[in-house]
This record gives structure tokens, sequence and C-alpha cells, in this order.
């Protein structure tokens, strides 16, 4: 299964471990077993851990977990394998995914919805953070910015239908051992200079925005300050409450 540095694996129960899921969905077979994006809403702080009070948005994007013996598997990719034809890729709920005519590797709309187990992505993370970060470009497009982005989603411009509600306790106990072990690490004037860094970029990237604002490219870069504080820059144009629509929720 592939994940990405701000992706997370979590059981809805906050404790089950991915060998337990396995056996539940698999039912004694080798399974594809598909993770819906969990999509955490932007925090007001910036470089902060995971919450347990946080909203989210439900994307057809997904990252599936594959057997890799005994499965024919003829390409692979990072969202879903294709696969042969007598391979079924099931949800974490034990029912086998349907997925989009138009995008083999999203979900059908009439799929998603909450499951036993997701992957949460921390997409959005704090205004600075989605901001430096459409400096990595996209790996498919040679582009400057990552332009696949509906703006900046988070709880001040988006009414959260859906909010994790883990167990205190477990999660407690999971964020306390993370913090002691990043404690234990010895990295504090590391992290300060990425910290830093991120801050740096953040700035070049409203630069960039700032140029594609006097160009052809405007309508994009309006599209990427939404929800920033840095929307007024083009004010005249956006709508008062931009439509957010989960389908646009890309990698």
């Amino acid at each position: 299964m592939f994940l990405d540095i701000d992706e997370f694996w979590v059981p809805e129960d906050f404790t089950a471990h991915v060998g337990q899921l396995v056996s539940m969905v698999s039912d004694g077979e080798r399974r594809p077993i598909c993770h819906l994006w969990h999509c955490e809403l932007g925090q007001g702080e910036a470089f902060s851990f995971l919450n347990i009070s946080t909203g989210y948005v439900l994307s057809s994007h997904l990252k599936t977990l594959f057997p890799i013996q005994d499965t024919e598997i003829k390409h692979v990719r990072i969202h879903h394998p294709i696969f042969g034809r007598n391979v079924i890729p099931y949800d974490t709920d034990g029912w086998p995914v349907i997925f989009s005519k138009d995008h083999p590797e999203l979900a059908c709309q009439s799929v998603i919805k909450p499951k036993r187990a997701y992957v949460v992505h921390r997409m959005y993370r704090s205004e600075d953070e989605y901001l430096a970060l459409l400096l990595r470009g996209r790996p498919s497009q040679k582009q400057q910015l990552k332009t696949n982005r509906p703006g900046h989603l988070s709880h001040e411009n988006v009414s959260a239908r859906y909010g994790f509600s883990w167990p205190k306790q477990s999660f407690g106990a999971y964020d306390k051992t993370k913090r002691q072990f990043i404690e234990a690490l010895d990295i504090e004037e590391l992290v300060e200079q990425d910290k830093f860094a991120i801050l740096h970029r953040a700035s070049q990237a409203v630069g960039l925005l700032k140029q594609m604002l006097g160009n052809a490219d405007r309508d994009e870069a309006i599209r990427l300050l939404k929800g920033t504080r840095y929307r007024s820059l083009a004010n005249d144009v956006l709508p008062t409450s931009p439509p957010v629509h989960e389908a646009e929720v890309n990698d």
C-alpha cells in the first residue's frame, strides 16, 4: 500500500491493526482492500498534529492495500493497481468496490461514505502549509505549481458534514507516544529549520500566484487562492461562497 507522508492509515475504532482488518475483509482469500480518502479540513494553527476533533470531506480517491503473492497484478499504480479479471477489490467494510466509469482509479459516487478503516489525507493543514505545498507541482505534469486544488478548505469556509470520532483513550495514548518519540529523536533544530523553509516556500507561492493574476492563468490563480487570506487580491471576481465539490479533491 503506497502512502505519502501526509497520509495516515486509520481504523475507525483507532485500536485495530492492519492484520485484523485483512482477516475481517479477506474471509480467508487474498483480496485487495480499498481505503477511501478522508481529507482533513485545514487548521488555523500552523504545523499542528493530527487532532481528534477535526472535520473532513470524503473523496472518491482511494489507496489500495493489496497482496503481491498469488494475485494477478498487470500494472502497479499509486492509487489502485490494474488486476487480472478474476481479482475483485473490496472496501474496508467487506463489500466489492464499484469504480467510476470515467476514472478507473476513483470510487463511484454511490459507494462513497465513512468506512471501518480509511486513509486520512492531511492535504490542507494550515494556510501557509497549503500554499507551500503548491510549489511541489504535479508528478504527471511539468507545471511550477500544483494546480489540482480547489483552494484551502478549512472549518472557516466549509461546513463539515463529517468529523472524526475516535475514542479519547485510544487517540490519547497514540498522541502521547508520538510526541514522546519525536522528543526522543532530538531533532527540534531541524524541525524549526524546516518550518522556516515552509513559510519561505509559502511566500514564493504567493508571489507566483500574484504573477498569474496578471496573465492568462488568472482564473487558475483565483481558484488556488480561495479560502486563504490572499483571496482579496482577486476579490472582484471571486464568488462570495465558492462551491465545494468533493470530486475536486485530487492527489
